[in-house]
């Protein structure tokens, strides 16, 4: 898959046990959010309408919309 990602480094790749999920909890609470808040939500007409619903939503998710790591501001407001 990515054979040189880690190998360089010394790093061995360690993939999660099919059917098990909890073991990567933060890709699938993104792959939740994204699936309800942003594919669910819309329809997209064509590939271009698509990455512009995709991309706007991807801005919110990362600029606009509170974070718990910063005390639930939004990241535009990270270093004030």
């Amino acid at each position: 898959m990515f054979p040189g990602l880690g190998g360089t480094a010394g790093i061995p790749l360690v993939f999660i046990q099919p059917g098990k999920p909890v073991q990567n909890s933060f890709t699938e609470s993104f792959n939740g959010r994204f699936r309800d808040e942003c594919l669910n939500a819309d329809w997209f007409d064509i590939l271009g309408d698509a990455r512009r619903k995709i991309g706007a939503w991807r801005q919110d998710y990362n600029q606009r919309r509170p974070h718990s790591a910063l005390a639930y501001r939004p990241a535009q407001h990270r270093l004030t």
